[in-house]
């Protein structure tokens, strides 16, 4: 089955943060906007 992931990486003064999301192809039109709220939402302190 295909999958789709995303990595994002995120530097915080100290830290560093790195964001994986990945979902089935067929079901990325169900889950991108809550990866999206994540991804978006997602601080580093």
């Amino acid at each position: 089955m295909p999958h789709q992931r995303e990595y994002r990486m995120l530097n915080g003064e100290k830290r560093v943060a790195y964001l994986i999301a990945q979902s089935a192809s067929e079901d990325l039109d169900s889950v991108r906007d809550g990866f999206a709220l994540v991804l978006d939402s997602f601080s580093l302190r």
